[in-house]
C-alpha cells in the first residue's frame, strides 16, 4: 500500500510554498499538485491507496461549478472530490480533526458513502459541507478563518 497521497493547490507567493510543502512532507511522500491528481490516481488504480484533499478552498472564478449555503452564505465550491470518487468508485470519508492539547489530537471519521456511483448529484459534496459547517460551528477557533473563503462571488450568466 502506497503512503496517503495529498492533493495541494500550490499557493502564489513562493516563500509560503516552500514553507508549506515542507510542512506537508513531513506528513505525507506523496504530495500530488491538483493538476495532476486524475492522472496519478488512474495511474495507481490498482494499488491500495488513500487520497487525502482539503476541499473547504475557494475555487477559481473559471471554476464556479456548483454553489452551497454554507455558514448563512453562498459559497462556491470544488467538485473534484466527488467526481474522482465516482469515476474511481473510492468511498469518501470526512476527517474531523480536534486539537485536544498540545501536541494531542482527536480524530472523528464519519463515512459519507461507501458506494458514490450510486450517490445524487452533489450529493458527496453537499454533505462533506454539512460535516464541516457543524465542525465548525462546534469549534470554531479550529477553523482557520483568515484564508478568504468567500473571496469570489458567484456570477450568474
Amino acid at each position: 500500500m502506497h503512503s496517503p497521497f495529498a492533493i495541494v493547490k500550490p499557493l502564489n507567493n513562493p516563500f509560503f510554498e516552500k514553507y508549506i510543502t515542507k510542512l506537508r512532507t513531513k506528513y505525507y511522500s506523496n504530495l500530488i499538485p491538483i493538476k495532476q491528481t486524475y492522472r496519478t490516481l488512474i495511474y495507481n488504480k490498482n494499488e491500495l491507496c488513500s487520497v487525502l484533499i482539503a476541499s473547504d478552498q475557494s475555487p477559481a472564478k473559471s471554476e464556479f461549478n456548483h454553489c452551497i449555503t454554507f455558514l448563512n452564505q453562498e459559497t462556491p465550491v470544488y467538485l473534484g472530490a466527488e467526481k474522482i470518487s465516482k469515476e474511481l468508485d473510492y468511498a469518501i470519508a470526512f476527517f474531523d480533526i480536534q486539537k485536544i492539547k498540545r501536541g494531542y489530537y482527536e480524530v472523528t471519521i464519519s463515512e459519507i458513502t461507501d458506494n458514490p456511483k450510486e450517490t445524487a448529484e452533489y450529493e458527496i459534496t453537499e454533505k462533506y459541507y454539512h460535516l464541516l459547517e457543524n465542525a465548525i460551528k462546534k469549534h470554531p477557533e479550529n477553523w482557520l478563518w483568515s484564508h478568504r473563503r468567500w473571496k469570489h462571488k458567484k456570477v450568474d450568466n
